[in-house]
């Protein structure tokens, strides 16, 4: 059993907005704010029924860990004598689009996979300091509404079940 420490920041969700759209908008909102302010490295999100994490994922590399398996691993997570409560996982943050060999373009993306694996996507361009978006760039994008998935995410909630994946996470108390 591989083990490392990862940057975890924890919001605590409210009661009301518990729809696809109304959780999409919410974490929208937080990649905008820390956009503008010190700009959004790639995260993990896990959201379970009282709070959403956000997982720092600049140290994946360093453990020679894919990302993608590190999410299928969320998506069963659990904490300490708790059962899985997830409800969905997805990546948020800036990232780089890239074509082939061509040099990438900012991009500011939140993806959201839910266990049924319907998905919801919001992504804009960025100016080249990656903390401004660009007019009229954002598009979201939803499973429900018959919408091509957007290439390379998701799928980590299958990926999960079909290798019997899970992340324990042990909090450490400062």
């Amino acid at each position: 059993m591989q083990s490392f420490r990862i940057k975890v920041q924890s919001i605590w969700r409210k009661e009301e907005g518990r729809s696809d759209d109304a959780l999409g908008s919410s974490l929208v909102s937080v990649c905008r704010r820390a956009i503008a302010s010190q700009g959004a490295p790639p995260a993990a999100v896990v959201v379970r029924p009282s709070r959403i994490d956000l997982f720092t994922l600049h140290q994946l590399k360093e453990q020679q860990i894919a990302v993608g398996t590190f999410l299928a691993g969320l998506a069963s997570s659990s904490l300490p004598d708790q059962m899985p409560d997830v409800e969905a996982v997805g990546l948020m943050g800036t990232f780089m689009r890239r074509r082939g060999r061509e040099p990438g373009a900012p991009v500011a993306l939140l993806f959201l996979e839910w266990t049924d694996c319907r998905w919801w996507s919001w992504q804009a361009l960025l100016e080249a300091d990656q903390k401004t978006l660009l007019t009229n760039t954002e598009t979201i994008l939803l499973a429900e509404e018959g919408d091509a998935k957007p290439l390379k995410l998701g799928g980590w909630w299958s990926l999960a079940r079909r290798k019997n994946m899970a992340v324990r996470l042990d909090p450490e108390v400062h």
